[in-house]
């Protein structure tokens, strides 16, 4: 049994190294599947057999590894303190370290150098071994003849130094490097939640700031970095765009199928192979995982054949097709090409990429002709499917009407303003048939983003059309548009919009201004006494009071842990985004930002992040971190974006034991 793996490492002839942390060894496991453990093996934590038989060895809670073109491996013998080589003939040896924690002997043989918790280790083309120090807050190297040099970090904590050179920047408890052919090097800097980057002169700067801390980064084939957060393996294009790849941020999941269904918890080491295979260890789960790329083999009609609806409407359901490999486990990231092939209708988009799921949809809006209407969907290689739809004469609209408009948190006293990007409700009615329940999917976005018309209705604030993702007879949920200025805004319903005969609710004027936060909660409460929706930042689990919902895990937060607060009405970012949007960053609020813990501000390194929440349009995030002197109980919580505060009420749960 694996017992919480954590770094692992290939070498030339594919065979995989990972570090079995809490059973004190290194093992290795053949292409053919063949498990053995070449380094340590009683069990117990200790430090000897430098000179001996690796498998004889003491380690004590190995981390990272890594082995070089001859076969040498390398292991970060964490709290050894030392980086300990194997040979290829299986002798194990001391390469850097004393067993004393601290920071001295650069630029002196590694041997009689100090190290402070090494972590991650790689290796570049030249053979020089680069070491994540995580409590030392410094990467250092050591050359093939074995001399070991600083190259980034000062030995203190701290976040600062991009654009300038690393050995002057401050990290802050980082876990693990890569470095790419050019010698670039990549570092999770794991307690500022951010992947840096060293150039080859030297010069630090951020390619991206992650939503929770990393704890091991990679280099894929197509020049991405990979990044172990929590649950998830995240992809850093070049330009610092993301997104996930593997794993859920809920805490259930499969043992295999599609990498973004599969169940990861404490995602600790990555490596890539030459044939774009990622290798993940999920130490929570005490596996090792691989994640293989699928090759289309078959295309099938999941829903929306042969529904019919009146001319002008928008039909309930999308057209959707499920893509599968052989096997039939689905495939992700097809574009699949939908094509209008006979009578008259409108396509949400022309093509759209699988999901996790490997389906791909579009909304269909029938044209003003009645009829058949056919429509197509083909992926490259694949025979293609035909839907056929109806479009039959109409009779006209339903007046609807507007009765509020408030914001989606609904906080008790409700947020009767409204800020551009944020999300809202519109409670009223008529806005659908009784019984509906439209809430849009990835085959409903349009050109990637929420569709400002859905379910035949669109939302109109200011003469400007707001995306909208929820439908009911009763209430709409929408993304107020990017233009607004303060003031006073018309907010009105429009039914069949774009079609002959729109039909448009009464017009309600709400007033706009730069910020109207408020917090998403887990549960509604008479008194306004909310518990806030927060997740712990490093684990992704629920934080609040145990017994909060039936047959639900929570957990109160401790002093000292990270939180996630989701909310909404930020207001403005930078780099901004556009609404609809789904962001593939983090976007920092511009105005000030003030977070109360009861009655303490908290200091501004105790709040991280304020700002979008990547991968959702309208939702924004606070991370911050529980100092120690906040008390036990239900703390309420307060957020200040510049002039403007959220509502009273919403509470975290803090519980030292």
């Amino acid at each position: 049994m694996l017992y919480f793996p954590h770094g692992v490492a290939l070498d030339r002839q594919g065979n995989l190294y990972f570090a079995d942390r809490s059973n004190q060894r290194v093992r290795r496991v053949a292409p053919n599947g063949t498990i053995a453990t070449v380094a340590g093996g009683s069990d117990v934590f200790g430090f000897s057999g430098d000179g001996g038989a690796a498998t004889l060895a003491q380690l004590n809670f190995p981390w990272g590894v890594a082995v070089d073109d001859t076969g040498n491996l390398y292991i970060a013998d964490t709290d050894n303190n030392r980086v300990r080589e194997v040979a290829a003939n299986g002798i194990i040896s001391t390469l850097a370290g004393t067993g004393i924690a601290g920071s001295n002997g650069d630029n002196g043989p590694a041997a009689a150098a100090q190290l402070n918790s090494p972590r991650g280790l790689a290796l570049d083309s030249a053979g020089n071994l680069y070491i994540a120090e995580a409590l030392g807050n410094r990467i250092r190297k050591i050359t093939p003849a074995g001399v070991i040099t600083r190259v980034a970090g000062v030995d203190e904590a701290g976040f600062s130094g991009d654009g300038g050179l690393a050995t002057s920047a401050t990290l802050n408890g980082p876990t693990a490097v890569a470095v790419d052919r050019t010698g670039t090097i990549f570092i999770a800097d794991t307690v500022n939640s951010r992947i840096r980057k060293i150039s080859p002169a030297g010069i630090i700067d951020t390619l991206a700031q992650l939503p929770s801390p990393p704890n091991g980064v990679a280099l894929d084939t197509a020049g991405n970095v990979l990044a172990a957060v929590n649950q998830r393996v995240l992809k850093v294009t070049p330009a610092g765009a993301i997104s996930t790849i593997a794993g859920t941020a809920s805490n259930q999941g499969a043992d295999e199928g599609p990498a973004t269904s599969v169940l990861f918890v404490g995602v600790r080491g990555l490596v890539v192979d030459s044939a774009g295979t990622v290798y993940a260890a999920s130490s929570g789960t005490h596996k090792v995982m691989r994640l293989t790329s699928l090759v289309p083999a078959a295309m099938a009609i999941t829903r929306g054949n042969g529904q019919s609806g009146t001319v002008g409407s928008r039909l309930n359901d999308a057209l959707v097709v499920t893509v599968t490999a052989a096997g039939g486990l689905p495939v992700p990231g097809v574009t699949v090409t939908f094509a209008l092939a006979a009578g008259s209708a409108t396509l949400s988009a022309n093509s759209v990429t699988t999901g996790a799921d490997g389906t791909a949809g579009v909304s269909v809006t029938l044209g003003a002709a009645a009829g058949a209407v056919t429509i197509t969907a083909s992926v490259s290689g694949l025979p293609a499917v035909t839907f056929t739809l109806t479009a039959t004469p109409g009779s006209g609209g339903t007046q609807a009407r507007a009765a509020a408009v408030v914001g989606a948190g609904l906080s008790n006293p409700s947020v009767g303003q409204i800020s551009a990007n944020g999300l809202i409700t519109i409670f009223g009615e008529n806005f659908a048939p009784a019984g509906t329940l439209l809430s849009v999917g990835g085959a409903d976005l349009v050109g990637g983003k929420l569709p400002t018309k859905f379910g035949g209705l669109c939302v109109e604030i200011a003469a400007q059309r707001a995306p909208v993702f929820v439908v009911t007879a009763g209430q709409i949920n929408a993304q107020t548009p990017s233009g607004l200025s303060p003031g006073n805004a018309t907010v009105q319903v429009i039914l069949n919009c774009g079609g002959a005969g729109e039909v448009r609710s009464n017009a309600l004027t709400v007033t706009v201004q730069a910020a109207s936060p408020e917090f998403f909660y887990f549960t509604q409460r008479p008194d306004g006494r909310n518990p806030i929706a927060a997740l712990d930042a490093v684990t992704g689990a629920r934080v609040g009071p145990s017994g909060l919902i039936p047959g639900v895990t929570f957990t109160p937060a401790k002093p000292g842990e990270f939180l996630t607060l989701f909310a909404t009405g930020f207001g403005s970012t930078n780099p901004a985004f556009g609404a609809g949007e789904l962001p593939d960053r983090v976007g920092f609020v511009t105005a000030a930002v003030t977070v109360l813990l009861g009655d303490r501000s908290l200091d501004a390194g105790d709040v991280l992040y304020a700002g979008v929440a990547p991968g959702f349009a309208g939702l924004y995030q606070v991370n911050i971190r529980i100092p120690d002197s906040i008390p036990d109980g239900e703390v309420m919580v307060t957020i200040r974006i510049g002039n403007f505060t959220s509502p009273a009420g919403p509470t975290v749960s803090v519980r030292r034991n």
